[in-house]
């Protein structure tokens, strides 16, 4: 009976919550790509962490756990803004957003993905030749987050509102 209540529950808080408004102001539609990239920061420090601990621990699996879940939530975020309407001049803005979620999906083929070949018996110097590997992948990500920050100003000042820093 429990699994049925939970299962009832499930569908319901899918249906309420599994379709994701879209944003009809600017403040809005600003407030959504915005957290977008919050929520990618997040995930990232999760890796991060992640990364500690098997670095610590010898056991880099939890990494791969952690970097499919970013690669799911990029994928979701690539429909979900793709197919998102532009409100009021946004054009330029989403497409930002876009183009820094190609590149977080390519990062986490190219940067994230060879960590997981690490083990216990794996040198710090091949911890480190992988460290060192994403430091002109994470200057392409910077660049990338500028571009964003103009953009999004910029649909601010059009749109009447202002970026919190």
């Amino acid at each position: 009976m429990q699994k049925y209540f939970l299962f009832i529950f499930l569908i319901m808080g899918r249906s309420l919550f599994g379709q994701v408004q879209e944003p009809k102001t600017p403040f809005e539609l600003n407030e959504t790509l915005a957290g977008i990239s919050d929520s990618l920061y997040t995930i990232g420090v999760n890796w991060g962490n992640a990364f500690n601990e098997a670095n610590q621990s010898g056991d880099f699996s939890a990494i791969k756990t952690v970097r499919v879940s970013l690669e799911k939530y990029i994928d979701t975020k690539i429909t979900y803004v793709s197919n998102m309407k532009d409100v009021k001049n946004s054009k330029a803005f989403r497409l930002a957003i876009l183009d820094f979620l190609n590149y977080e999906k390519s990062f986490c083929d190219d940067g994230l993905k060879p960590f997981e070949n690490l083990d216990s018996k794996s040198s710090d110097a091949d911890k480190k030749k992988l460290l060192d590997q994403l430091t002109p992948i994470l200057s392409k990500e910077e660049n990338l987050l500028k571009a964003i920050a103009v953009v999004q100003k910029k649909y601010a000042e059009e749109n009447g509102f202002t970026i919190q820093e």
